[in-house]
């Protein structure tokens, strides 16, 4: 069988809205960059003004001036080619388009930013300079929006051109620090550019590690919340679909009923009076309907509610699979396999809803094969759950289903033979217990629905 896609059913279709959150994270992230930059060559050319001015310090405005004009005109095109993009192809393309290449984008603007700074520090006292702090902005910046690869990049780049700058920069009459001193045979740092260095390192470093981790925390407990609340509006819309199936069974079952015995006389009085055959079968007709709706209806009810109050119980899993196949038809027609280590392993969960699901499972699998074909179901140890793998002999589903299922009501079966609800009800019991239900699968090549659910061995047995 093909793992050609994967796609995790546990996470509900609210959820799995998050990649897109994230792509049109990047997005603002970029705007606010543009931004960021304009407040930046503002504040460049109002500190060359005002040290010019006001405090009288010759500066040389040639290239201090042309690398603030290269910052603004990089930033510029930037700005530009944004709100092109976002006009021509809207803002939900440039998002997609940026989730894939917009961190990359960010990072090299950072570099382009770090390298310009220090640019201006070379030409206005290298390391002396107070705006040398300004480093940091950069440094925090790509802590927060792009950790891992660039920002140990842009770190170790800010930290070179830092040092670079101790050694090699035009120095400015300001009467600041001596960062080298000749000791005969030649200059050295001098014992404040040695702990310049050093703070400068410590501080990148802290700063690295404490924004690092306090973002990435952050973005857990985000995650966290997203899944709460989709787990919150999955559980709404089971209770929502229990009241609605109850209610509806409820008031609809007498107008069904009331049709069913007219239905039933109609027959009768069409047999005794000789009436068409053609007329009979379609009176009987309407008493079929009637009752597959009735069964409909309270089909819909039980599976709704299923495990919603029942009692939880400890079963072992060659047990909850020899309760799903228990009068399943075409049973026959499936392989089962148990994991030894298994055999020890114990689940707390509702009997009847457990069953339930893992029996929709294998039902979905036995009429996706041809017919005749075997359907495999297993059970694997992993970790601190136990997976119960259903794989098919049948054709398997392409991208796109593959992304809708486990939608409410989204079915391929021909009507009649399905209501969409069996992933559903199965991904929500498993996560409510703290599980998940995943599906692999590839046009042509079947497709393994992986239902996982947390075990716990039984006192004092042996470990695999």
């Amino acid at each position: 069988m093909s793992r050609e896609t994967n796609v995790d059913v546990s996470t509900p279709s609210s959820a799995r809205q998050s990649d897109t959150v994230a792509a049109g994270r990047v997005r603002i992230n970029l705007f606010w960059l543009v931004k960021l930059r304009w407040a930046g060559v503002a504040g460049q050319l109002a500190t060359i003004g005002v040290v010019r001015t006001w405090f009288g310090i010759e500066l040389e405005l040639v290239p201090l001036l042309g690398i603030v004009s290269l910052g603004a005109l990089t930033n510029g095109a930037l700005a530009l080619w944004m709100r092109w993009s976002e006009r021509s192809v809207g803002a939900a393309a440039l998002s997609a388009t940026l989730s894939e290449h917009g961190r990359a984008l960010i990072g090299s603007v950072t570099l382009a930013d770090v390298l310009l700074l220090s640019g201006l520090l070379y030409f206005s006292g290298g390391a002396t300079n107070p705006f040398a702090v300004f480093y940091f902005v950069n440094l925090v910046l790509a802590m927060v929006v792009l950790g891992g690869l660039w920002m140990r990049v842009l770190n170790g780049l800010a930290l070179a051109a830092f040092t670079a700058l101790v050694f090699v920069h035009r120095p400015l009459d300001i009467g600041g620090p001596v960062l080298l001193v000749d000791d005969g045979e030649g200059f050295a740092l001098s014992t404040y550019a040695k702990g310049l260095l050093v703070a400068f390192a410590a501080v990148v470093a802290f700063t690295a590690y404490f924004v690092r981790h306090l973002s990435d925390e952050l973005a857990a407990r985000e995650r966290e919340l997203e899944a709460e609340r989709a787990r919150k509006a999955d559980s709404d819309r089971l209770q929502a679909l229990a009241t609605m199936a109850a209610g509806a069974a409820h008031e609809l079952s007498s107008p069904l009923s009331t049709i069913a015995v007219v239905a039933r006389e109609l027959e009768r009085v069409l047999e005794r009076s000789g009436g068409e055959p053609a007329a009979v079968e379609d009176a009987k007709l309407i008493r079929t309907e009637v009752t597959r709706c009735r069964a409909i209806l309270d089909q819909m009810s039980v599976d709704a509610g299923s495990a919603v109050g029942e009692e939880i119980v400890q079963l072992g899993p060659a047990e909850l699979i020899e309760n799903a196949l228990r009068n399943l038809r075409g049973r026959e027609r499936v392989r089962v396999s148990v994991d030894p280590a298994a055999a020890d392993l114990r689940m707390d969960l509702p009997r009847v809803g457990a069953a339930r699901a893992l029996r929709g499972l294998i039902k979905n699998a036995l009429e996706a094969s041809e017919p005749g074909a075997g359907v495999a179901v297993s059970v694997e140890v992993r970790k601190s759950q136990v997976a119960f793998l259903v794989v098919d002999a049948g054709s398997g589903m392409d991208a796109e289903v593959l992304a809708r299922a486990g939608d409410p009501f989204f079915t391929t079966k021909d009507p009649g033979r399905g209501m969409g609800l069996g992933l559903f009800l199965a991904r929500t019991l498993a996560e409510r217990l703290g599980g998940s239900l995943t599906l692999e699968s590839g046009l042509e090549r079947g497709t393994i629905a992986a239902f996982c659910l947390p075990a716990r061995r039984l006192a004092g047995a042996a470990g695999p």
